[in-house]
C-alpha cells in the first residue's frame, strides 16, 4: 500500500467523515460572528459595556474553535478534492477554496462530499 492510497483510506474513513462534519458545522457560528461584525447589527450590540464584554467572550471562543476547525477542514477538503473526488471540477473547487478559505471548504464538504462507504464490522450504520 503506497502513501497515496493510505491517505485516501484515511480521508474516506468514518472518523474523518465525523471530524469533517464537526469542523464544517463549526464554520457556521464563525460566519455568523463575521456577519454581525460587518453589518450595522454590531453597533447596538457593543453600545453597552456588558454586552460588549459578552460579545467579545462569545466571539473569542467561536474564533478559537473556528481557527482550529478552519485549518482542519481547509487542508482536509483540499486533500480530499485531489485524492478522492473524481467527479467534481478540481480547478473550480480549488479556486473556490483559495478565494473563500475555510468557509468554501465547509461548503464543499456539505455540498459535494457524500457519506463514506464503510468497511468492517465496527463501522456504525448511517
Amino acid at each position: 500500500m503506497n502513501k497515496g492510497s493510505s491517505l485516501r483510506t484515511i480521508l474516506r474513513s468514518y472518523l474523518a467523515y465525523r471530524i469533517f462534519t464537526y469542523t464544517a458545522w463549526t464554520m457556521v457560528p464563525l460566519a455568523v460572528v463575521f456577519l454581525i461584525i460587518m453589518t450595522p447589527l454590531y453597533e447596538p450590540i457593543v453600545s453597552d459595556a456588558t454586552s460588549l464584554i459578552a460579545f467579545q467572550i462569545i466571539s473569542g471562543c467561536v474564533g478559537v474553535l473556528g481557527a482550529i476547525a478552519g485549518m482542519v477542514i481547509f487542508f482536509g477538503m483540499f486533500a480530499y478534492l485531489f485524492l478522492c473526488d473524481g467527479r467534481s471540477s478540481k480547478l473550480l473547487w480549488a479556486a473556490f477554496f483559495l478565494l473563500t478559505g475555510c468557509f468554501g471548504s465547509a461548503i464543499y464538504f456539505l455540498a459535494a462530499c457524500q457519506r463514506p462507504v464503510f468497511r468492517g464490522v465496527d463501522s456504525p450504520t448511517i
